[in-house]
């Protein structure tokens, strides 16, 4: 089974942006011309990125909210909460 190319891509840029030792931003533009695409082509996919981890992030706070954490199931059992 092939990977997406968008999927790809975001994994190549993530392990990139991962190595950059400094915590400055990074443009789309540099992203594009480090591997060589259209400027527009890195900005879209960072945008499906910025939405899936957003995404990720209001169910893991659904699911926190609604399932006790094994934190708080440690408190009750030893008559911390």
């Amino acid at each position: 089974m092939r990977m997406n190319q968008g999927v790809e891509w975001a994994v190549h840029v993530l392990l990139s942006l991962a190595w950059v030792d400094n915590d400055r931003p990074v443009s789309t533009a540099a992203l594009a011309a480090s591997y060589d695409l259209p400027p527009a082509y890195p900005h879209k996919q960072m945008q499906a990125l910025a939405r899936a981890s957003q995404m990720i992030a209001d169910v893991k706070a659904e699911a926190d909210a609604h399932a006790p954490s094994a934190a708080r199931i440690a408190r009750k059992a030893y008559g911390r909460d």
